[in-house]
């Protein structure tokens, strides 16, 4: 199994374009580049970590 680290970004109610990245280090520094334009009222920024099969796994 691998991990991989999902970044849903909602932007005044409506889900952005969902970002995957294979390394958490990267995904926060995603978040954190998006932070700088984030509105608390009507946004919000999550990383979800899932595990995933690989090709080779199946």
């Amino acid at each position: 199994m691998k991990t991989i680290w999902i970044l849903i970004q909602v932007k005044k109610g409506f889900i952005d374009e969902p970002e995957i990245f294979f390394s958490e280090i990267e995904a926060e520094k995603k978040k954190e580049l998006l932070m700088a334009h984030f509105n608390k009222d009507y946004d919000e920024i999550e990383i979800f970590k899932k595990k995933i099969k690989t090709h080779q796994e199946t």
